[in-house]
């Protein structure tokens, strides 16, 4: 072989290796801004997951403590604990201490709410009124119980 047929060939080595580097530094520098993506989404997930979670915490320590003090219906209060626990805990729903509040949801499941419910005819309504009263006199005492323990539960795990 010739010195120029090898210089020619040693020149297109060198060009070739050099984009070759090229491309694999693109590669490598668009892997990790991908990576770093990645990690500032899930970091920003973790902390909107966090703020969802402590806001649902203070929620349940609200709906609880107006359980206590008589600021809210106990029907009503133990539908709102009810449907918070399922985001904040789902295991607390399954704990004997905290059943009533799934006992109460369970047994209201079949009453309108909101615009369904002031649709409802009078005679309607006053039946669902009455059954809902039954359930405070039924479960008024245990409501509130299980609502004290659920906001010690609460303030011991902020702790």
């Amino acid at each position: 072989m010739s010195d120029s047929v090898m210089y020619i060939l040693l020149v297109a080595g060198i060009l070739i290796s050099a984009v070759l580097m090229v491309v694999i530094y693109r590669q490598v520098r668009s892997l990790r801004r991908k990576q770093e993506e990645r990690l500032a989404n899930q970091e920003n997930l973790e902390r909107i997951q966090k703020e969802r979670y402590e806001y649902i915490e203070s929620s349940l320590n609200i709906l609880t403590d107006a359980l206590m003090n008589s600021q809210i219906g106990v029907v009503e209060g133990a539908i709102r604990v009810k449907s918070l626990l399922d985001y904040y805990n789902p295991a607390l729903n399954d704990e004997p201490a905290y059943a009533v509040f799934t006992e109460i949801h369970e047994q209201t499941e079949h009453i309108p709410i909101k615009e369904a419910w002031k649709k409802l005819e009078k005679p309607i309504r006053r039946k669902h009124e009455l059954f809902m009263a039954r359930l405070e006199i039924a479960h008024g005492e245990e409501v509130v119980k299980a609502a004290g323990q659920l906001h010690a539960h609460i303030n011991k795990a902020k702790q």
